[in-house]
């Protein structure tokens, strides 16, 4: 075991003591609320992501982890990303700018995460960046102050939802129409110790109840804004502002008890805010963050749902539409040049449950869905790539738009074998228009030792389809340094000469320069997954383990296909010419990893929580290089406190282990294990209102690097933050 590590865990053993200590000393049994109660009454917490029907958490045939509204309004929000950093089989989501700031399922990459609201799918703004590696995940869309609770499925899903669900699924379930009418307000303020770097103030309030007998409404709106930071004395301390605005409702029409029709909508914009310009060896001048871009992402959804309830089952139908709008303002010379990007998905859901008994009990989900998916970007499609010419020869410029349609059908039957034995089985047929059809099944058993022990395994197998700009020939972004090396290294003419030159130094060496292109012949990722462990429940323990193993076919990776010389290439900056690379079917790879929780109520009024993910293998079987941003351990733990009745505390701590900062094979690209430590407390002042206060990477960690190229900070330094609700 590790130095950090062990430093880690002793300091919070420390901690532990000593709140248990003032635990001990504190107000009367009767006089307190029990810490525990609210985790009895999780473990009853019904699910809707993990199957197709509605089941019990404990019963669910996946590995599920659930994030409730109590336990979001415990912190500032300013990252959905950040808040489930802390669930088990979850990686990332704790830096500011590019892969640190998006999270990872099982460690593989955002792209491989099905992101829905409500059971629907939010679409995907990330290819309406010029780099989408500097775009933000789509996480942040949903006002905290509207989440009932977020459900976590880790592991593929693909039998159910399809494509882009390889690694998991994260459902954001909002709260629901209220018959009274009621809402809640908060202000969040967070203030990093460090003063060159951004203040976030986060606002944010909801309101919902009956406007007849048969109608209801539901309201949020929120804000979410970080001042850019002030230090531009290098690039690994500075990062832009951002503001991000929300605002979502519905409007519910019950007819009878049985039936109920829901308009849903929403409306969001992300903004980067008070540009910090700083120095580059190559650009001369560039936009940090932003890849030298002014913009702004408008998120636009609307969409009606039926739900029906009849003697024999139930049914849900679903019709809705996201848009996003990027408005792309660039810089070149002192001229701006506009440009427009936007993504539109357009989708229809069906699924009926049939309940039904035959030879033993069943819950039977069929259903289908319709997607049709379409893209605009005048940066990066249709474009003759800076005056290069294309990958095949032909002329792009004006062809701007990519589009495609899917048809899917869906299954799942879950049979109860005994009282206390079910299996699941279930499978999805997707037919992209782009490609040939991929049946995706699955097998999932759940058995119940007893009240207590619950045993979990399955196998099944995944899917995931390139996106639109990965099959179009005439797609084209530009890259340097990484964006080029990162897979084949530096060039060298005897033992690598399909290499990149590595060196910024033009007269002695070529730049690092290359296009990314499309592939019209790409096929579908494909994953076998293997799944089995175990869950703990009683009064006063819980606890489970789980081990993981998937298998990866057709693993998409950038590879080189053709060099330009210079002098086919009418523009300076390339006086030795580029390369292309574009995507194709090329690799194996494997992840192998355990997931292990464990909780304890030390009184009635503590509860000690832990849990833990450690990866076994990550790699590129076909070149060894380990996956990008994914830590081997990685641990999070808190100490909860009910001091009184009003008085809530906790103490916490989220290890990061060693992990690769680039897809290679050198051993000296990585960041070392960090440790971060935190506390915070709630205090209820009466049933309207709640302060809340504490201190955030307390002793003031920060990510060290052996790779000299890295051009963000990754984390944020000691914060303080600050914060009322109040409910009406």
């Amino acid at each position: 075991m590790n130095k950090p590590f062990m430093k880690s865990t002793l300091a919070f053993a420390v901690l532990s003591t000593l709140a248990a200590s003032v635990q001990a000393q504190n107000k009367s049994v009767e006089e307190q609320q029990p810490v525990a109660q609210s985790e009895a009454t999780k473990l009853q917490t019904i699910v809707v992501t993990a199957s197709g029907s509605e089941v019990n958490v404990k019963d669910a045939p996946a590995s599920i982890t659930v994030l409730t509204a109590e336990e979001i309004a415990k912190q500032p929000v300013k990252s959905i990303s950040e808040l489930l950093a802390k669930v088990p089989g979850v990686s990332g989501g704790m830096g500011l700018n590019g892969e640190g700031a998006k999270i990872k399922l099982r460690g593989l990459p955002s792209e491989y995460s099905l992101i829905l609201v409500d059971g629907r799918r939010i679409g995907n703004s990330s290819r309406t960046a010029y780099r989408t590696d500097l775009q933000r995940q789509d996480l942040n869309w949903i006002n905290p102050e509207n989440i009932e609770r977020i459900e976590v499925v880790k592991g593929p899903m693909s039998s159910l939802y399809g494509s882009d669900a390889m690694g998991g699924v994260i459902n954001i379930i909002t709260k629901k129409t209220a018959q009274e009418w009621g809402g809640s307000a908060t202000i969040n303020l967070e203030k990093p110790a460090d003063s060159t770097e951004g203040d976030t103030l986060q606002i944010s309030a909801t309101a919902s109840g009956a406007i007849t007998d048969t109608v209801s409404a539901r309201i949020a709106a929120g804000r979410t804004e970080r001042e850019a930071d002030q230090n531009v004395k290098d690039l690994e301390s500075s990062t832009t502002g951002m503001r991000n605005d929300t605002v979502e409702g519905s409007l519910v029409y019950r007819p009878t008890d049985n039936h109920q029709f829901e308009l849903f909508g929403s409306y969001g914009s992300q903004t980067n805010t008070n540009p910090t310009y700083a120095p580059n060896v190559s650009d001369g001048e560039f936009w940090l963050g932003s890849a030298g871009d002014k913009n702004e992402t408008e998120s636009q959804r609307l969409g009606l749902a039926w739900d029906g309830i009849y003697s024999w089952g139930s049914s849900n139908l679903s019709v809705y539409k996201n848009k996003y709008d990027r408005s792309t303002t660039t810089e070149v010379d002192g001229v701006f040049s506009p440009t427009v990007q936007k993504t539109e998905l357009t989708v229809v859901d069906a699924k009926v449950n049939l309940p039904f008994d035959f030879v033993v009990p069943h819950k039977l989900t069929v259903g289908g869905q319709f997607r049709s998916e379409e893209l605009t970007n005048d940066r990066t499609l249709g474009i003759d790539s800076n005056g290069a010419p294309s990958i095949d020869g032909n002329d792009y410029t004006g062809d701007s738009t990519v589009a495609a349609d899917v048809w899917a059908l869906f299954f799942e039957d879950i049979l109860s074998i005994t009282p206390n034995f079910d299996v699941t089985i279930g499978g999805r047929l997707d037919k992209d228009e782009r490609y040939d059809a991929n049946f995706s099944p699955r097998v999932y058993g759940v058995y119940h030792f007893n009240d207590a022990l619950t045993f979990k395994g399955g196998v099944s197998t995944a899917f995931r389809a390139p996106d639109l700009v990965q099959t179009a020939p005439g797609f084209s972004t530009g890259s340097r340094g990484k964006g080029c090396t990162s897979q084949f290294g530096t060039y060298d003419p005897v033992t690598n000469p399909t290499g990149f030159q590595s060196s910024y130094d033009a007269n002695t060496n070529p730049f690092v320069n290359c296009y990314n292109t499309g592939n019209p012949n790409l096929e579908a990722e494909e994953s076998t997954n293997y799944e089995l462990g175990f869950q703990y429940d009683d009064e006063k323990y819980s606890g489970g383990l789980t081990y993981f193993h998937t298998d990866f076919d057709n693993k998409l990776v950038n590879m080189p296909v053709k060099h330009i010389p210079a002098e086919q290439i009418n523009d300076p900056r390339y006086p030795k010419g580029v390369w292309y690379i574009a995507p194709d079917n090329a690799e194996k790879a494997r992840i192998r990893g355990l997931e292990g929780t464990f909780a304890v109520n030390l009184t009635d009024y503590a509860r000690w929580s832990t849990n833990a993910t450690y990866l076994f293998e990550s790699k590129n079987l076909d070149t060894g290089a380990a996956l990008i941003s994914t830590p081997e351990l990685s641990v999070h733990s808190a100490l909860d406190l009910q001091a009184s009745d009003a008085l809530a505390l906790q103490m916490n701590l989220q290890y990061i282990g060693k992990q690769y900062t680039t897809e290679t094979t050198d051993a000296n690209a990585w960041a070392k294990a960090y440790t971060l430590y935190g506390v915070n407390a709630n205090y209820t002042l009466n049933d309207n209102v709640t302060v809340r206060a504490g201190i955030s990477n307390l002793f003031d960690e920060s990510m060290e690097t052996t790779d000299s190229s890295e051009d963000y900070y990754s984390i944020q330094g000691r914060t303080y933050f600050v914060g009322l609700t109040t409910r009406f």
